[in-house]
Parts: C-alpha cells; structure tokens; sequence
C-alpha cells in the first residue's frame, strides 16, 4: 500500500481528481449547486430526468444575460428568470450560494449583488436543486430536495408560466391574487402589462388583468373545467387537467394540473401581447402545439365584458352584441354604430325597487318580479355563493327575496350562485350545454305578461271574425239588392250658360216603383251648385224595404234638404226622370251640347231609353237597346245588323213619328223633304 502511495501514476490520478472536485458540476452531481459552489456563465444545472435546464441565457434579438430555468428540448422555451429586472451586461455572471444562505446572482466582478431569493435567517449549510418538475428549491443540506421543509422554491415566485406540478393558493382570505406577470416584450423579460392569477369570489375562477383591467376570464370553476372555456372537456376530465385541492388547515385552497401523460412536457405561458398559451411539446415534429389561446385573437367577445352591462356577445353574429331581453341600449345612438362598451339599461324598473326594496303585490299591477332564464353563456362575473340553497327552488326564493338579487343560477359542481348589480361580462358559448342563469325582470316583460297580450289578440281577433261573418251575412242577406245596384261614375256638371231643364215633377213625385240607374237634372242653383246638375239616382224596392241611392255632391248631399221640412220647401228645382214603366218622355226645356245630343233631343225635346246609344244609328227606330249593346260587347262572336245610311233633317222621319205613336199613342209629326248629297271620292 505505501509502495503504490508513492506511485507517479496513482499520485497524477488523485490530484485529477482533486482538481475535477472544485467543479461543483462533477463534485455534487449536475442539478444540485451547495455552499462554496457556482454556476458560471456558461455551466448549467440539468434536472435528473433531463427535462430542464438552468443557466445564463439571452432573450432573442438581445445581449443582455439573464439567469433561468428553460426546458431542455428548446432553449427558448424559458419557464422562470431570476434577474428579470436587472439583466447582466457581459458574459461574467455568475450564481451561487451567498454567504447568507441565500442564492445570489453576482455581476462580472462578482462583488455586485444583481438577485438575491432573500430569504433572512438562514444558516450557511443550504443548497439548492433542480427538480424534475422545474422547480428550483432551496433548503438545507440534510433535507435537499424536500419541498416541505424549503426556504425557497422558485414555484413560489413564478415569472410567466405555469406548470405541472406548481400550486396557485385560492383563499378568500387572500382574495385576488395575480401569480404571473408577463415579459415586457419578446426580447425583454422584464415585467409587462399582464397579470394572470385567481379570484376566488363566487366560485375561482382564472383571471388575466391589463394593468389594473380586467381582460379576459377562464369562467367558475365547477370541479372539473372552468366553465368559461370553450371545448375545455376535450383536454380534461376527472382523471387529469386541473384539480382544486380540498382546504387546508387555513381553510386554503391549490389549484394544480395533473398531465394525461406522465412524459408530457406542458407549460401555461402569458405572453407579453396578454394572451395566455397552452403548449404541448411534440417530439416528433420537433415543435410546440397550441393546445388553446385566451382571449382567442380571432374572437372580441372573449375581450372582458365587450359589449357592456347587460348585454350578451356573440362572435357568430352581426352585430356581435345584443341587449338581454327587458333591456334596452343605453346609448342608442353610439350602439347602433357598433360602440357597444356602454351596455344596456332596464326599460322598466323593477318592481321591488317601485315598492322602496320589497317584492310585495301592490294595486299598480298586482304580480312580482319573475326571472327569465338564458342558457348557453359564459355566466355573469362576480357572483357569490349561497351555500344554504341546496337546490334550485331555494336559490329562487334566496334570490327573490331580496332585491338587490339581480340573478341566480344553481350550477352542479358549485352550487347556489347570486348576482347583484350589473350583469357583467356575458358570452355566448355554443358549447356551454345545459349551462343557464336566470336574471331578474319585471313581470311586464316575461313570457307571462306577454301571453296576457296575446290573449288581448286573440280577443281582438275573434271579435274581427265575428264582424266579418256578421258583414258576409248581411250582404248575403242583401245579394240581390246589391246585385241589382249598378257601378256609376259621377257625372260632370253642366257649364254655368247651360239652359236649366224645366219641368212640373218634384222630388215628392218619384214613382215608388222606380229601380234602376237614372239621370237627375238639377237646377243646382238652389243648393248653392252651378245652375245644372245631372245627379245619378239608384233604387231598390224589394220586398217591404225600398232604397234610394243618390250621388255625393260637394255642397251638401241631397239628404240635407229632402229630409229637412224646412230646408224642402226651398227646393224649386225642375227633374224629370223615367217612370219604372215608361219608354219615353218629352221635355219643355232642351239642355246641353248639341253636338253630343241625339236628333230627336236636340230638336223636340224628346228624351228615351234610346237616347243614350245615339252613336248606334240616327233614328231612333234602329237603335240597339242599351241591353242589346251590353250583350254585343260581351259576345265573342255578335250578330251586329247591317248600318243604316245616316239621315241628315231638321225634323224627325215619318218612321220616327210612328215610331213614337206606336209607343204613346198620342204624339204627332210632321216631316219635311231635304235635299242629301251624296259625296263619292274620284
């Protein structure tokens, strides 16, 4: 033994040895650094499984060096920094034990202090390890590695990102608590405008906060998703993703995320444009897969509270916001431009709030408040729970009875939750399923007080039905009065030089028989008219009821005068019209244009049934009836006789004095003889 003491080679062996030793990395192992040791720019601590590495780094497009924790499969995938607020200028940094116990990061000259954990009260026997988790842990030497009994843990004073195996504490006591902070940019770690963490009101739900805004939501927390997320259950399940741990002694609760696979390499990122990354490592493409992003870049209504109070988003649609039902926009003008950030208000005031806060019936309109219930959404922020309301039933009445309640919703996996005020923050998800609230509303706008107004419809309705069978009978009943009415056209009046037609017949005069369309001449000058009128007259004389039918006159219809004894006597104006058995009359007065009169009209004075189809032939003899006229203008294929040659005399033919003895037995004719030319073209 003292023979190979003394050996060259064995004495060279030792003293390689000896010299390897003061590498900290060869000496105690590749993920553990202990007093006395440092991690120079350059040397790195590798986790025993090899997942992660620490060491100095520099961002992209950046010479600045930083201190962190990076997955070992991608060097720029950096999951905590230590410097990030005061980054090393050159290449001579170092981290080590401090005489403290504490880890410090020195600067080149290695006396400038640029990180300390700064944890007080500690002895000098620490170390520190780099789990296989990721998580830098400080503690003493006997009890490396035991996270229960570390000063420090790099888990507890995260930068950016999440991961497997970190706890996030839920606690009222706590209340809100922002755990990560996103880099200032790309290149520059330092800390950014973003914070993601926990609010435990109402159900814990994840939140990401521009400053001091919020920006986006994950939704409560029902046991196994955060209900917000779209598609969250295709990436967890009882088995894995995130688990709420029960309370502890400090009635504290731990969020943790437990991976399919016990090999995947997962991380959470906030990233510095504020939105929150779900990765997974894919070793076969060499390549991060996006599992989900929040808020979606392609999707505003997952920005917090897009559309205002009251009002639900939904990305599917256009316009993308719309009011809850019994709300109204509270800025018209600016939401019908799409600035939709100013909500919605109520159209009516709660009944409760009518009545100084409670929820009684009064005389106004006799009911409470209702609530209307919505599904498919991302439930309303800020709730509170009501653990004494075991069931839906009693969350209702917890709600109802009490009206600063705005809305309730009995969730399985939470329980009773309670809204006050605004309802804030309302997302429609198509894969929300069965998920509902129920908001508070005055009874005038629920389903109930409209059916009382579709009720009024219907009565409305059924009284227009019975007057439209009533109306249907009454002209049935009267079919063949109406049938025998004809369709006249108002007559124009008679020029102011027209000569007035005289004759001994008054308006007491009229056959009580008449029927049938009749022209009325009237000397229009006794009722404030012109001096002649042609007045159309229509009558019925069916059965016991007789009708008479007169045309509207601007200055007063007939009725103002015939049925006035007073305003009768006035009335000194001449008519003539057919007895309902008379073919033809004679008048003491011609009126008219004798251009447009029949022959025997202009001339005598004599009027007939025929004078109106004067057109039809100059002699009276040979005209058609008006029926014979009627009937060969409907007649596809009429029998029309052969014309006449036109007579022109001052005097009726003799044909046509025989024509009208035959019919009156009485008249007389006298005729002359005239000279016709007969013009023929050459």
């Amino acid at each position: 033994m003292g023979t190979n003491s003394k050996n060259p080679v064995f004495v060279f062996f030792v003293s390689f040895i000896f010299l390897l030793c003061s590498s900290a990395q060869f000496c105690y192992g590749v993920d553990t650094i202990r007093q006395g040791q440092t991690v120079a720019d350059g040397d790195t601590l590798v986790s025993e499984d090899e997942a992660f590495e620490l060491g100095f780094f520099s961002p992209e497009n950046s010479t600045f060096r930083f201190v962190g924790i990076w997955y070992k499969v991608d060097v720029k995938a950096v999951v905590w920094v230590a410097n990030r607020d005061s980054p090393i200028s050159n290449r001579n940094g170092v981290l080590r034990i401090g005489v403290d116990g504490n880890l410090v990061v020195l600067n080149g000259n290695r006396t400038g202090l640029v990180w300390s954990s700064n944890v007080s009260g500690l002895s000098n026997n620490t170390a520190a390890i780099l789990q296989n988790t990721g998580n830098l842990v400080l503690s003493n030497n006997e009890s490396i590695g035991d996270t229960s009994r570390a000063h420090w843990q790099s888990f507890e004073e995260p930068t950016d990102t999440f991961l497997p195996g970190m706890r996030v504490p839920v606690s009222s006591a706590i209340g809100e608590f922002r755990v990560f902070r996103s880099w200032k940019s790309a290149s520059d770690p330092s800390p950014g405008n973003y914070t993601m963490g926990v609010d435990p009101k109402g159900g814990p739900q994840i939140i990401i906060w521009d400053r001091l805004a919020r920006r986006w939501r994950s939704g409560q927390w029902n046991s196994v998703i955060f209900t917000g997320i779209p598609n969250m259950s295709n990436i967890a399940s009882f088995l894995y993703g995130f688990k709420l741990s029960q309370p502890d002694e400090n009635r504290t609760q731990y969020f943790t995320y437990d991976p399919s696979g016990p090999s995947d390499l997962l991380r959470f990122r906030l990233g510095w444009d504020g939105r929150e990354q779900q990765l997974r490592w894919d070793d076969d493409q060499k390549t991060w897969t996006v599992l989900q992003t929040q808020p979606d870049a392609g999707n505003l209504c997952d920005l917090y509270n897009h559309c205002g109070d009251h009002a639900v988003c939904d990305n599917s649609k256009a316009p993308k916001c719309t009011c809850l039902d019994g709300f109204r926009p509270r800025v018209p003008d600016q939401w019908s431009r799409g600035h939709w950030s100013g909500g919605c208000e109520r159209r009516v005031q709660l009944q409760c709030q009518r009545t100084n806060g409670t929820n009684t019936t009064t005389a106004q309109n006799g009911e409470q408040d209702g609530f209307k219930g919505i599904r498919r959404v991302k439930l309303p922020d800020s709730s509170r729970l009501s653990l004494s309301a075991m069931n839906v039933d009693a969350c209702a009445s917890r709600c109802l009875g009490n009206c600063s309640c705005s809305a309730y919703a009995f969730v399985s996996g939470i329980g009773c939750m309670i809204w006050e005020g605004d309802l804030v923050d309302l997302q429609h998800l198509d894969q929300a399923g069965n998920l509902q609230f129920f908001y508070r509303i005055h009874n005038f706008e629920l389903d109930g007080g409209r059916k009382i107004s579709n009720t009024v419809i219907i009565i409305i309705s059924v009284l227009g039905a019975c007057l439209l069978v009533v109306s249907i009978w009454l002209l049935w009943r009267y079919k063949k009065k109406v049938k025998g009415l004809p369709v006249v056209s108002s007559m124009p009046c008679c020029r102011d030089d027209d000569v007035a037609v005289s004759n001994e017949s008054k308006t007491k005069d009229f056959s009580a028989d008449l029927s049938g369309p009749t022209d009325v001449l009237i000397d229009g000058s006794q009722v404030n008219g012109p001096e002649l009128m042609i007045v159309n007259f229509s009558c019925s004389i069916e059965g016991e009821e007789k009708m008479l039918i007169y045309e509207y006159l601007p200055n007063k219809s007939l009725d103002y005068f015939l049925f006035d004894e007073s305003k009768r006597a006035l009335l000194d104006w001449r008519t003539r019209i057919f007895g309902g058995n008379q073919n033809e009359a004679n008048t003491v007065r011609v009126v008219g244009t004798y251009g447009y009169m029949s022959p025997e009209y202009a001339m005598e004075g004599l009027f007939s049934v025929k004078s109106d189809v004067y057109s039809f032939g100059d002699s009276a003899m040979h005209r058609p009836t008006m029926a014979a006229v009627v009937l060969m203008l409907e007649s596809e294929a009429p029998a029309l006789p052969m014309p006449k040659q036109p007579t022109y005399t001052s005097m009726r033919s003799l044909v046509d004095a025989d024509y009208s003895m035959d019919i009156h037995e009485t008249a007389s004719a006298s005729s002359k003889d005239v000279t016709v030319t007969m013009v023929d073209g050459r």
